[in-house]
């Protein structure tokens, strides 16, 4: 396909963009966030974050602006074969509604808990039992 032709959708204004950015970065900066890997914490601290009472880990503009002018510009997802699967960037999406679950069905219980780590293994773990089938 030609890139020059590809379709585009904007829902946003560039001042409702900004604005939830700006928001976006007030709630990590005041409310912070909950890290459940105390690695991840302590390196998170090192950097001059602030580490509430309460667990959460409040992360401040420099660190935000630090990581947003160390990302890539693009990058590319690969399947568990190794597989080049979706090329993100530079105008590129990719419609992926299995990594967007808010909630499963847990098959020992019948119950739809929040979802923890090990649902999303399990789910993992079926759609690769699934495939080799």
């Amino acid at each position: 396909m030609n890139d020059t032709l590809r379709p585009s959708m904007r829902l946003l204004s560039d001042s409702l963009r900004t604005r939830i950015v700006q928001e976006a970065r007030e709630a990590l900066d005041a409310l912070g966030v909950y890290i459940a890997n105390d690695a991840v914490v302590g390196l998170l601290v090192q950097q001059n974050t602030h580490l509430r009472t309460d667990g959460r880990v409040r992360i401040g503009g420099a660190l935000i602006d630090q990581a947003l002018a160390s990302a890539p510009a693009q990058f590319s997802l690969h399947g568990r074969d190794g597989e080049l699967r979706a090329p993100l960037g530079a105008g590129r999406a990719c419609f992926t509604p299995g990594s967007s679950v808010i909630h499963v069905l847990d098959s020992q219980t019948g119950e739809n808990p929040i979802p923890t780590t090990p649902n999303y293994t399990a789910m993992a773990s079926a759609v690769q039992v699934r495939e080799a089938t």
